[in-house]
């Protein structure tokens, strides 16, 4: 036997199996290889077929485990096994020294070694046993109280351990003994445990007896005999109640936090049915109306003077169109409607002639261009003349006879003599010719389609024997280019012209009813459907309606579904200018609001500073402002450094926008404080810049950024700041969001915090970046101040 000195370490390591089958060292000396056992997880290997010794010259060792040598280890040890080696020498003695034999040094350190080890092995096991402290109260052989001797193994068996007053093992008192059911001539002991079938009560017995008569066990002769434990009808009438009243609450509960927190312009829906707008929606609105209304304060003026020049554009565009067209008169007017003098080729329809027309400038005349009634009569008479009895055609085929009349007596002569011109003038062969033309079939034709125009061919009459018609013809005839033109220049229809296309054309659509005039490359609108600048309809829609009624020019309306404004094609149409249809139909109570713009052109305007009756300029030179004197109620000009003390100690309510390089010397922030300590913390980024947290935080929380998306235009960003204090126990802000929706931020150093920082304050950066609509890249620090 080896001969070393014995250390004071424990007899038991403990390893995982992550080093494989080894080996695995241990640090107490052993004498020999069947001094320690081994453990692969739970079962107790073999030395030599499951593992090996190795004993270093010190007396520690290692052991190096064998894979499927005994079968023990069935696999290589990996990191979730564990490998246990144990002190177990075998106590006993098994030299003996002889009485007057050598007694050698290195014989009696053997044994000591043995003893000590033996030692070691015992401690090593009982500091795996149950004890008592070394301070517990004195044990009664000592004169105490404390006994720590089990109760006899009948008394235990089958029972648990408890303690008694003084802390002394005892034996546990049983609850009671489940019998089952509750049954007649049954022998029950105390604390015997069963259920009243009849109802599902649970009673224990507190008297021993003998069962007799039926259930219900609480109108039984033995009643007193049970105590009730459970009882069933309250338990499950508890239990119901308290499932609908956390059901309740839990739809309270939803209904405030739709109440409160529904998404800008996103209609709640209670539990009762009753809708509306959130708190969240009615904050964003007015904040936004706050941030407008500087803006459209200082549009309301320009917009005014946009629409009084598209007024005036309009009205001398209509007075154009009803100095040219007089309408419907009785009788030839003098001076066109507005009473001024009329302008050449002004058209009018004569009602008491009911003929259309024209006034020539040159003869200050009114010019006929349709024949009167009478007129046409005469011309159907000339027709028929020609068909069906073609008389014109038989007097050219007699002139023979008709010079045979020419003998006849003076007396008829006479007669005949005074229309002699006439009558040689049908004689000649040039009118036989024209008489034979006429009577030819397409002629005929011809002149069948004038019958049906007997009205204005008789006008047409007068020209023969020069009445005024002659005039009004030739008159018409002298101006028929600019008539022509006119015409050329003027049309109606349902849709806009595509051909013969002149700049300065003149077009009434009457589908949009709308006049316009074509500037060389298209139609623009002259007038508007809309009075004024704008035109608003608002409706609450019935479930899955589409069509809604609406004023407006095409290609100039904005349509909005519960504030949301729709995109024209995609969400709805819009081509008639009397109503929209959106794709899909409204849902019930949908609110839906259509805003017509009125379409105008402004005309180029030349206005100067000076023309303003409020304004002086005397004396303006470069690189003052105009300011407002009070006591002389107009501008002046001001250094922009007086301009820009006007402004000291003014405050802006609502968003101020500056579109380049802003010097600013000094900013003021404003904190906002909170005192809550746990749950999630809201930061609205349209009303904060900065929150600290004074009280210190009990809980990791989540942090809610809001109004991002609706506040950022893509390619814009915010930064916030947020400053947590912390106790002895820190916390910090483990989850993120951006309008309710998760976001991951990229950290300062790369890595995400995982704890606050203990009796500090945590200030967090936070700069969100919109990338795309509810896109958001967000870059974070977290920095310890104490």
């Amino acid at each position: 036997m080896a001969d070393y000195n014995i250390n004071a370490v424990t007899r038991r390591v403990v390893f995982t199996g992550s080093a494989g089958t080894g080996p695995y060292a241990f640090s107490f000396e052993i004498l020999n290889n069947t001094d320690i056992v081994a453990y692969f997880n739970a079962t107790k290997l073999t030395l030599t077929t499951d593992f090996t010794v190795t004993i270093n010259a010190n007396g520690t060792g290692s052991i190096t485990l064998v894979v499927n040598g005994g079968g023990n280890v069935p696999q290589t040890p990996v990191a979730a096994d564990q490998v246990v080696i144990v002190g177990s020498r075998d106590i006993e003695r098994v030299t003996d020294f002889v009485t007057a034999g050598d007694l050698l040094a290195s014989s009696l350190n053997e044994q000591l070694d043995a003893l000590t080890i033996f030692d070691q092995q015992v401690a090593e096991e009982n500091a795996r046993a149950i004890r008592v402290p070394a301070f517990d109260p004195a044990l009664v052989e000592d004169g105490g109280v404390v006994n720590m001797t089990l109760p006899t193994k009948d008394s235990r068996a089958g029972k648990t351990l408890a303690f008694d007053t003084n802390g002394n093992p005892v034996v546990g008192e049983d609850f009671g003994t489940w019998r089952g059911d509750w049954a007649a001539s049954t022998v029950y002991d105390i604390r015997d445990i069963l259920r009243d079938a009849s109802n599902y009560n649970i009673y224990r017995c507190n008297t021993a007896h003998t069962s007799s008569g039926a259930t219900p066990i609480s109108s039984n002769a033995d009643a007193a005999k049970w105590d009730l434990v459970v009882d069933a009808s309250y338990a499950a009438t508890q239990a119901t109640n308290a499932a609908n009243s956390a059901t309740a609450a839990a739809t309270d509960a939803d209904d405030a936090n739709k109440i409160v927190n529904t998404n800008n312009n996103v209609q709640y829906t209670l539990s009762n049915g009753s809708t509306g707008f959130s708190a969240l929606h009615y904050l964003s609105a007015t904040i936004i109306q706050a941030n407008n209304s500087v803006t459209q304060a200082g549009l309301a003026t320009s917009a005014k003077t946009d629409a009084e020049a598209a007024q005036t554009a309009a009205e001398t565009a209509l007075d154009l169109f009803d100095d040219a067209m007089l309408g419907a008169k009785a009788s030839d007017p003098s001076l066109d409607n507005d009473g001024q003098a009329l302008a050449d080729g002004a058209l009018y329809f004569d009602t008491t002639n009911d003929v259309m027309k024209v006034y020539n400038l040159a003869t200050t005349s009114w010019l006929q261009l349709t024949p009167t009634v009478s007129n046409q009569v005469n011309i159907n008479t000339v027709a028929g003349q020609v068909s069906p009895t073609n008389n014109i055609a038989t007097v050219a085929g007699i002139d023979s006879q008709i010079t045979t009349v020419a003998g006849i007596n003076t007396t008829h002569l006479s007669n005949v003599s005074g229309v002699a011109t006439q009558v040689g003038i049908l004689g000649t062969s040039d009118a036989v010719s024209d008489m034979n033309t006429l009577g030819t079939a397409a002629i005929v034709t011809d002149m069948d389609t004038l019958a049906d125009r007997a009205a204005d061919i008789a006008t047409l009459a007068d020209i023969q024997d020069g009445t005024t018609a002659t005039n009004t013809m030739q008159t018409v005839v002298s101006n028929l280019t600019g008539v022509n033109n006119f015409f050329a220049q003027y049309r109606t229809g349902a849709s806009d012209p595509t051909t013969s296309l002149d700049e300065g054309d003149l077009f009434y659509n009457s589908t949009s009813n709308n006049l316009k005039y074509y500037n060389g490359s298209e139609w623009v609108v002259a007038t508007t459907s809309v009075n004024g600048t704008a035109n608003r309809n608002t409706y609450t829609a019935t479930a899955g309606q589409t069509t809604f009624s609406a004023t407006y020019d095409v290609g100039f309306v904005d349509v909005y579904l519960n504030g949301v404004k729709l995109i024209v094609s995609t969400d709805f149409t819009a081509t008639n200018g009397t109503s929209i249809v959106l794709t899909s139909g409204a849902a019930l109570n949908d609110t839906v609001d259509i805003v017509g713009y009125g379409v105008f052109n402004v005309a180029n305007v030349n206005f100067s500073i000076n023309d303003a009756t409020d304004v002086n300029t005397a004396g303006l030179t470069n690189g003052q402002i105009l300011a407002f004197n009070s006591s002389t109620s107009d501008f002046e000009p001001v250094d922009a450094n007086a301009g820009a003390a006007l402004l000291a100690g003014s405050t802006f309510t609502g968003a101020v926008v500056v579109n380049n390089q802003l010097d600013i010397e000094e900013v003021h922030e404003k904190v906002t404080v909170i005192t809550s300590t746990t749950g999630t913390l809201t930061f609205d980024t349209a009303v904060q810049g900065v929150v600290l947290g004074t009280a210190n935080q009990t809980a990791n929380r989540t942090i809610n950024f809001t109004n991002v998306n609706s506040t950022l235009a893509v390619g814009q960003s915010v930064t916030c700041a947020v400053m947590l204090s912390q106790g002895a126990t820190a916390y910090y802000l483990s989850a993120y969001q951006v309008d309710g929706g998760s976001v991951t931020p990229k950290w300062q150093g790369g890595t995400a915090p995982s704890a606050g920082n203990a009796s500090s304050i945590d200030a967090y950066s936070f700069t969100i970046i919109k990338t795309a609509d509810a896109t958001f890249t967000v870059l974070a620090s977290q920095t310890q101040f104490a």
